[in-house]
């Protein structure tokens, strides 16, 4: 179980870049918010099995290995992280779908609104504390 005063968060992205990105944006939203990252689905999955998380990202396709969908449907069937709130990031509206079938909690469609859609991620599945 996360400690209730610990916040964290778990990125699974190809891109560095938008691997960066999204930690800037958590970072600016609470600097306090513990960030891991990772590049391929197969990480997703190993750090999932090892740590409670308040809350997980992921990209849905990100090149050779596992798909986002097969990450959350991996760890939807271990045991940690099992009621985390989880969610899948593409720009293909159409694995919304697939999002749902795997356990994802919400999909989040890749569009120029993406930075505004993390924070409202935050404030909703993880305890506010600005100090």
């Amino acid at each position: 179980m996360v400690d209730a005063l610990e916040r964290t968060v778990l990125l699974a992205d190809d891109s560095d870049l938008l691997r960066r990105s999204y930690g800037r944006i958590i970072s600016r939203y609470d600097a306090g918010i513990n960030v891991t990252a990772v590049s391929t689905g197969e990480e997703l999955v190993r750090e999932a099995a090892g740590q409670q998380y308040n809350l997980i990202i992921t990209d849905n396709n990100m090149g050779l290995g596992i798909k986002g969908v097969e990450a959350v449907q991996q760890i939807r069937a271990g045991k940690y992280n099992t009621e985390t709130p989880l969610y899948v990031v593409s720009s293909d509206g159409f694995a919304k779908s697939e999002a749902a079938e795997a356990g994802a909690t919400g999909f989040i469609l890749k569009d120029g609104g993406l930075n505004d859609q993390i924070k409202v991620l935050l404030e909703k599945h993880l305890p506010f504390s600005r100090e």
